[in-house]
Protein backbone atom coordinates (compact mmCIF):
# COMPACT_ATOMS: atom_id res chain seq x y z
CA UNK A 1 0.00 0.00 0.00
CA UNK A 2 1.56 3.82 -0.67
CA UNK A 3 2.44 6.01 1.87
CA UNK A 4 0.94 9.46 2.41
CA UNK A 5 0.87 11.65 -0.45
CA UNK A 6 2.01 14.92 -0.85
CA UNK A 7 -0.34 17.27 -1.93
CA UNK A 8 1.81 20.48 -3.52
CA UNK A 9 -0.58 23.37 -4.63
CA UNK A 10 -2.08 22.99 -8.05
CA UNK A 11 -1.27 26.48 -8.89
CA UNK A 12 2.49 25.62 -8.78
CA UNK A 13 1.47 22.52 -11.44
CA UNK A 14 3.51 20.16 -10.20
CA UNK A 15 1.81 16.49 -9.79
CA UNK A 16 1.75 14.83 -6.11
CA UNK A 17 4.41 12.77 -5.51
CA UNK A 18 4.90 9.47 -3.45
CA UNK A 19 6.99 10.79 -0.02
CA UNK A 20 8.66 7.88 -0.11
CA UNK A 21 10.18 8.65 -3.13
CA UNK A 22 11.17 12.45 -2.39
CA UNK A 23 14.61 12.08 -1.11
CA UNK A 24 15.81 9.96 -4.53
CA UNK A 25 14.28 12.99 -6.44
CA UNK A 26 15.80 15.79 -4.80
CA UNK A 27 19.56 13.77 -4.88
CA UNK A 28 18.96 13.68 -8.45
CA UNK A 29 18.91 16.76 -9.03
CA UNK A 30 22.22 17.58 -8.46
CA UNK A 31 23.56 14.97 -11.69
CA UNK A 32 23.37 15.80 -15.54
CA UNK A 33 19.78 14.68 -16.38
CA UNK A 34 18.61 15.05 -12.88
CA UNK A 35 15.09 17.24 -13.78
CA UNK A 36 14.45 14.94 -16.84
CA UNK A 37 14.66 12.28 -14.29
CA UNK A 38 12.74 13.89 -11.44
CA UNK A 39 9.93 14.71 -14.12
CA UNK A 40 9.62 11.00 -15.05
CA UNK A 41 9.45 9.56 -11.87
CA UNK A 42 7.03 12.34 -10.49
CA UNK A 43 4.42 11.19 -13.77
CA UNK A 44 5.29 7.81 -13.36
CA UNK A 45 4.48 8.17 -9.47
CA UNK A 46 1.17 9.94 -10.98
CA UNK A 47 -0.26 7.48 -12.78
CA UNK A 48 0.53 4.65 -10.03
CA UNK A 49 -1.40 7.02 -7.55
CA UNK A 50 -4.48 7.73 -9.83
CA UNK A 51 -4.40 3.59 -10.64
CA UNK A 52 -4.75 2.60 -6.81
CA UNK A 53 -7.31 5.29 -6.19
CA UNK A 54 -9.00 3.58 -9.33
CA UNK A 55 -9.13 0.37 -7.66
CA UNK A 56 -9.60 1.84 -4.24
CA UNK A 57 -12.98 3.56 -5.70
CA UNK A 58 -14.20 0.26 -7.51
CA UNK A 59 -14.40 -1.20 -4.35
CA UNK A 60 -15.47 1.32 -2.37
CA UNK A 61 -18.53 1.63 -5.37
CA UNK A 62 -19.37 -2.41 -5.37
CA UNK A 63 -19.26 -2.26 -1.70
CA UNK A 64 -21.38 0.85 -0.79
CA UNK A 65 -23.24 1.96 -3.89
CA UNK A 66 -23.04 5.35 -5.70
CA UNK A 67 -24.98 7.00 -3.39
CA UNK A 68 -22.97 5.24 -0.36
CA UNK A 69 -19.89 5.70 -1.80
CA UNK A 70 -17.68 8.79 -0.13
CA UNK A 71 -14.52 10.25 -1.71
CA UNK A 72 -12.73 10.12 2.04
CA UNK A 73 -13.66 6.46 2.18
CA UNK A 74 -11.81 5.60 -1.36
CA UNK A 75 -9.11 7.52 -0.03
CA UNK A 76 -8.69 5.57 3.08
CA UNK A 77 -8.80 2.40 1.36
CA UNK A 78 -5.64 4.13 -1.50
CA UNK A 79 -3.39 4.88 1.26
CA UNK A 80 -3.64 8.88 0.11
CA UNK A 81 -5.49 12.09 1.39
CA UNK A 82 -8.38 13.53 0.07
CA UNK A 83 -6.67 16.15 -2.03
CA UNK A 84 -4.41 13.60 -3.69
CA UNK A 85 -8.03 12.10 -4.89
CA UNK A 86 -9.46 15.66 -5.89
CA UNK A 87 -5.94 16.37 -7.89
CA UNK A 88 -6.90 13.39 -10.03
CA UNK A 89 -10.41 13.19 -10.20
CA UNK A 90 -13.07 16.45 -9.88
CA UNK A 91 -15.70 14.62 -8.09
CA UNK A 92 -17.08 11.39 -7.40
CA UNK A 93 -18.81 11.55 -10.45
CA UNK A 94 -15.43 11.86 -12.60
CA UNK A 95 -14.11 9.33 -10.35
CA UNK A 96 -17.62 6.62 -10.81
CA UNK A 97 -17.14 7.53 -15.04
CA UNK A 98 -13.64 6.51 -15.27
CA UNK A 99 -13.99 3.61 -13.71
CA UNK A 100 -17.44 2.86 -15.50
CA UNK A 101 -15.11 3.40 -18.76
CA UNK A 102 -12.25 0.79 -17.76
CA UNK A 103 -14.61 -1.61 -16.59
CA UNK A 104 -16.65 -1.12 -20.19
CA UNK A 105 -13.32 -1.82 -21.67
CA UNK A 106 -12.33 -4.79 -20.31
CA UNK A 107 -15.56 -6.44 -21.09
CA UNK A 108 -15.46 -5.01 -24.95
CA UNK A 109 -12.04 -6.60 -25.07
CA UNK A 110 -13.66 -10.14 -24.53
CA UNK A 111 -15.79 -9.11 -27.76
CA UNK A 112 -12.64 -8.15 -30.31
CA UNK A 113 -11.48 -11.71 -29.52
CA UNK A 114 -11.78 -14.10 -32.24
CA UNK A 115 -10.25 -17.82 -32.54
CA UNK A 116 -8.43 -17.80 -35.98
CA UNK A 117 -10.14 -21.06 -37.09
CA UNK A 118 -13.62 -20.32 -34.95
CA UNK A 119 -17.06 -20.62 -36.98
CA UNK A 120 -19.41 -17.88 -36.27
CA UNK A 121 -20.87 -20.19 -33.55
CA UNK A 122 -18.03 -20.54 -31.60
CA UNK A 123 -17.05 -17.32 -31.56
CA UNK A 124 -20.26 -16.25 -29.59
CA UNK A 125 -19.79 -19.04 -27.66
CA UNK A 126 -16.14 -17.93 -27.16
CA UNK A 127 -17.08 -14.73 -26.33
CA UNK A 128 -20.12 -15.52 -23.40
CA UNK A 129 -17.86 -17.67 -22.06
CA UNK A 130 -14.98 -14.90 -21.79
CA UNK A 131 -17.43 -12.84 -20.11
CA UNK A 132 -18.39 -15.16 -17.87
CA UNK A 133 -15.03 -15.64 -16.65
CA UNK A 134 -14.01 -11.85 -16.29
CA UNK A 135 -17.21 -11.36 -14.24
CA UNK A 136 -16.76 -14.53 -12.17
CA UNK A 137 -13.11 -14.27 -11.83
CA UNK A 138 -11.09 -12.07 -8.91
CA UNK A 139 -9.17 -8.82 -8.73
CA UNK A 140 -9.43 -5.27 -10.18
CA UNK A 141 -11.47 -6.73 -13.04
CA UNK A 142 -13.95 -8.80 -11.85
CA UNK A 143 -15.02 -5.84 -8.98
CA UNK A 144 -15.11 -3.31 -12.17
CA UNK A 145 -17.34 -6.01 -14.38
CA UNK A 146 -19.74 -6.52 -11.35
CA UNK A 147 -20.41 -2.54 -10.74
CA UNK A 148 -21.39 -2.30 -14.41
CA UNK A 149 -23.87 -5.29 -14.21
CA UNK A 150 -24.73 -5.06 -10.43
CA UNK A 151 -25.23 -1.32 -9.97
CA UNK A 152 -25.75 -0.85 -14.25
CA UNK A 153 -29.46 -2.54 -13.00
CA UNK A 154 -30.03 -1.59 -9.72
CA UNK A 155 -29.49 1.63 -8.07
CA UNK A 156 -27.18 2.96 -10.61
CA UNK A 157 -26.32 6.40 -11.86
CA UNK A 158 -26.81 7.55 -15.17
CA UNK A 159 -23.09 6.98 -15.77
CA UNK A 160 -23.22 3.41 -15.11
CA UNK A 161 -26.69 2.78 -16.92
CA UNK A 162 -25.08 4.98 -19.83
CA UNK A 163 -22.09 2.52 -20.09
CA UNK A 164 -23.88 -0.32 -19.37
CA UNK A 165 -26.38 0.25 -22.29
CA UNK A 166 -23.61 0.97 -24.40
CA UNK A 167 -22.02 -2.66 -23.74
CA UNK A 168 -25.69 -4.26 -24.63
CA UNK A 169 -25.20 -2.46 -27.75
CA UNK A 170 -21.98 -3.77 -28.66
CA UNK A 171 -22.89 -7.11 -27.32
CA UNK A 172 -26.21 -6.95 -29.84
CA UNK A 173 -23.72 -5.94 -32.66
CA UNK A 174 -21.17 -8.55 -32.35
CA UNK A 175 -23.69 -11.00 -31.83
CA UNK A 176 -25.73 -10.12 -35.12
CA UNK A 177 -22.84 -9.86 -37.01
CA UNK A 178 -21.59 -13.82 -35.81
CA UNK A 179 -25.54 -15.01 -36.43
CA UNK A 180 -25.52 -13.31 -39.82
CA UNK A 181 -22.02 -15.10 -40.78
CA UNK A 182 -23.51 -18.57 -39.76
CA UNK A 183 -26.65 -17.74 -41.73
CA UNK A 184 -24.49 -17.39 -44.92
CA UNK A 185 -22.06 -20.74 -43.80
CA UNK A 186 -25.82 -22.37 -43.93
CA UNK A 187 -24.86 -23.19 -39.86
CA UNK A 188 -28.24 -22.33 -39.27
CA UNK A 189 -31.65 -21.50 -40.99
CA UNK A 190 -31.41 -18.93 -43.46
CA UNK A 191 -35.16 -17.43 -41.99
CA UNK A 192 -33.48 -16.79 -38.63
CA UNK A 193 -34.61 -13.34 -37.22
CA UNK A 194 -30.76 -11.72 -36.96
CA UNK A 195 -32.64 -8.83 -34.41
CA UNK A 196 -34.19 -10.94 -32.13
CA UNK A 197 -31.60 -13.71 -32.42
CA UNK A 198 -28.35 -11.16 -31.05
CA UNK A 199 -31.40 -9.65 -28.35
CA UNK A 200 -31.69 -13.57 -27.17
CA UNK A 201 -28.08 -14.11 -27.17
CA UNK A 202 -27.75 -10.44 -24.94
CA UNK A 203 -30.88 -11.36 -22.68
CA UNK A 204 -28.75 -14.80 -22.23
CA UNK A 205 -25.14 -13.30 -21.38
CA UNK A 206 -26.67 -10.50 -19.19
CA UNK A 207 -29.32 -12.98 -17.50
CA UNK A 208 -26.64 -15.21 -16.19
CA UNK A 209 -24.48 -12.82 -15.36
CA UNK A 210 -26.91 -10.48 -13.15
CA UNK A 211 -28.45 -13.90 -11.53
CA UNK A 212 -24.71 -15.29 -10.42
CA UNK A 213 -24.02 -11.61 -8.64
CA UNK A 214 -27.59 -11.26 -6.98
Amino acid sequence: MFGAIDEPGRQAGIAPVLLADRRTDASALGKPDGGRLMARRTARDADCTKQTIKCAAVQVFCAAGVVGATLSEVARLAGVTRGAVYWHFESKEGLLETVCQDAADILVQALSRKMPSSTPLEAVAATAEAVFRTVAGEGDAQRSSALLFKWGRHGGSDIICSQRTELSIRLRAYAGGCIEEAVAARQIRGNTNIRTAALAYEAYVFGIVESWLS
